[in-house]
């Protein structure tokens, strides 16, 4: 063992101190998961790259063989995000099982939410949080009537977006959800997810 080797396990890992759960998030779902030593974590804020870093990571793992195309196994089998609600959970489990190469995960928990793992690699990746609220805008703004639940109960459910998107950005900008963020309304924080 090299002495960067023991100092890194002599240090302090990070830890999961906060539990993330809304309309959308369940991290502790995570409780569930078992690490391979080859795993890959693609760990990014909403609309920050992760589509594209894990095709990214898709082609990597695959270099060089007959890569799966998306279609065949869909990206979301292939490389699920693991926190998601909605999406059963024993059916994910079962399927990262099956995979015989390298797995990829998708995260969008942030740092004190999200299991730390020593053997596990992650690909950390950030935007601008102007750039993300332009996306994310265009994408909350072009869910369906029935996604949106009751706007007097943000934590349950997704309320309809503001009718402007100077209104939308005021209210993302300054205004958290869980306790401990102060933006990301009426999801999740972004910023958050790059501090930790």
């Amino acid at each position: 063992m090299t002495e960067n080797e023991g100092n890194l396990m002599t240090a302090q890992l990070p830890q999961v101190t906060r539990t993330y759960q809304n309309f959308v998030l369940d991290s502790t779902r995570w409780q569930h998961y078992q690490p391979r030593t080859d795993d890959i974590i693609v760990a990014t804020s909403y609309k920050s790259g992760t589509t594209w870093t894990q095709e990214i990571v898709r082609q990597l793992i695959f270099w060089g063989q007959d890569v799966p195309e998306r279609d065949d196994i869909g990206l979301g089998q292939l490389s699920p995000w693991f926190e998601v609600r909605g999406s059963p959970l024993d059916r994910m489990l079962a399927g990262l099982e099956a995979q015989q190469h390298r797995r990829s995960l998708k995260t969008h928990l942030a740092l004190d939410g999200l299991p730390y793992f020593p053997q596990v690699k992650y690909i950390v990746v950030g935007r601008d949080a102007r750039d993300v609220a332009m996306s994310l805008w265009n994408h909350y703004q072009g869910q369906k009537d029935e996604t949106f639940g009751a706007p007097d109960n943000p934590t349950e459910e997704l309320p309809p977006p503001p009718p402007d998107i100077h209104a939308f950005w005021q209210m993302w900008i300054t205004r958290g959800v869980f306790a401990w963020e102060r933006e990301g309304y009426p999801f999740w924080g972004n910023l958050h997810h790059t501090q930790t």
